[in-house]
């Protein structure tokens, strides 16, 4: 028996398949979301606020972020902004039913990987998806 070695020369930081987590305070949207990832081959965790993923340890191990915007305590934006002064490199999808406004509109100009409108489509969210974890250049 023969071993296949791959012909890739980079390794991924990340777990395979792609690890994705998902803060949103509305628990049907929270896992209708994580069951369309994980249907998809994704990997999914959870959160029902900004501050439970801050509290986790899932940060170091995630290949990109899904993030509604208004949430009760710190909200979306506000989690960006936070990153922003930290090392992180996941790329972050912003969900929302909400109008766009001047904050949300800076969070998109200083790198948001997306924007996505409730109710998102399970092929806009995955196309987002897949556009964020694919490998950079």
């Amino acid at each position: 028996m023969t071993k296949s070695s791959s012909s890739s020369s980079s390794i991924s930081p990340f777990p395979k398949p792609p690890r994705v987590a998902v803060i949103d305070d509305h628990q049907p949207t929270r896992v209708a979301i994580c069951r369309v990832l994980e249907g998809s081959g994704y990997t999914a965790c959870h959160f029902g606020s900004v501050a439970d993923f801050i509290s986790s340890n899932e940060k170091s191990m995630i290949a990109c972020l899904i993030s509604d915007v208004r949430m009760p305590g710190i909200d979306g934006v506000t989690l960006y902004e936070g990153l922003q002064h930290t090392n992180f490199t996941f790329p972050v999808i912003f969900c929302t039913g909400l109008e766009i406004d001047e904050r949300l509109n800076r969070a998109l100009d200083k790198g948001v990987a997306a924007l996505l409108k409730k109710p998102v489509s399970p092929e806009a969210l995955l196309k987002a998806v897949g556009d964020a974890c694919a490998p950079r250049r």
